[in-house]
């Protein structure tokens, strides 16, 4: 199982993944975790934190910004517009969704 396949499992069962300072991440509710869960979190913890805290293209082509990202990423707050963003994660076309852009559509 790869980052991304786990990310969106715990995600579907109801766990939160919080991105903590020196490459930690926690992980709630803990006592909801499972001893093959925490394995695969503990195999997959650094490509885990990169998702959670850089941009990329999931697996649609999308670009996806967290929030905990670094600032100069966030075009909502005047950072980077998103096909900017993009070529730093190594896509010059990316399929985005939102941003300032004009050639992003926003969904009706």
């Amino acid at each position: 199982m790869n980052a991304t396949e786990l990310v969106e499992i715990l995600r579907r069962e109801g766990f939160t993944l919080i991105p903590l300072s020196e490459g930690r991440l926690a992980v709630k509710p803990a006592v909801r975790i499972t001893d093959d869960l925490r394995r695969q979190i503990r195999c997959c913890k650094t490509e885990v934190l990169a998702l959670l805290t850089r941009p990329h293209l999931n697996a649609r082509g999308e670009l996806i910004i967290p929030f905990e990202s670094d600032p100069r990423f966030h075009w909502w707050a005047g950072g980077l517009v998103g096909s900017r963003s993009a070529k730093h994660c190594g896509n010059s076309t990316p399929r985005l969704k939102y941003g300032r852009d004009t050639s992003i559509r926003r969904r009706q």
